[in-house]
């Protein structure tokens, strides 16, 4: 688990003050916000406990990244639902949004284990994937 101070200190405050009045609730635009968070100060505080991260580390991240993600969607599922309010429009926009974050975290995935294999294949390349 990572500290608390970590989080801020990769940009947590930042990100959560550009999210919290968002007018945009489409799919694309809720995804986009998830993804944000994951891939900008989530990974970079996961980068700053990790300084010489190896793909094992970076294997962990993921793990708790879709780990995450599964919690945070069923979580959210379970509200609406406690609240009566998750009806076949509201449940199909959420599986548009969870469609889009997962494409775009297999993207996310796909090109920092490829920055691995380069830095692995050249070792004038940085070893700590870049965001």
């Amino acid at each position: 688990e990572l500290e608390p101070d970590l989080f801020e200190k990769a940009g947590r405050s930042e990100y959560l003050d550009s999210i919290a009045s968002p007018t945009d609730l489409s799919p694309e635009a809720t995804a986009g916000r998830i993804l944000g968070g994951i891939k900008g100060y989530i990974f970079g505080a996961f980068q700053l406990a990790h300084p010489e991260m190896t793909s094992d580390d970076f294997d962990r991240f993921q793990r708790a990244v879709l780990e995450g993600f599964e919690r945070g969607l069923g979580s959210a599922k379970d509200t609406l639902r406690g609240l009566s309010k998750l009806d076949d429009s509201l449940a199909s926009e959420i599986g548009k949004t969870e469609e889009l974050v997962r494409k775009g975290l297999d993207e996310f995935f796909s090109e920092t284990r490829e920055q691995f294999a380069t830095a692995a294949a050249d070792p004038s390349h940085s070893s700590r994937p870049s965001t």
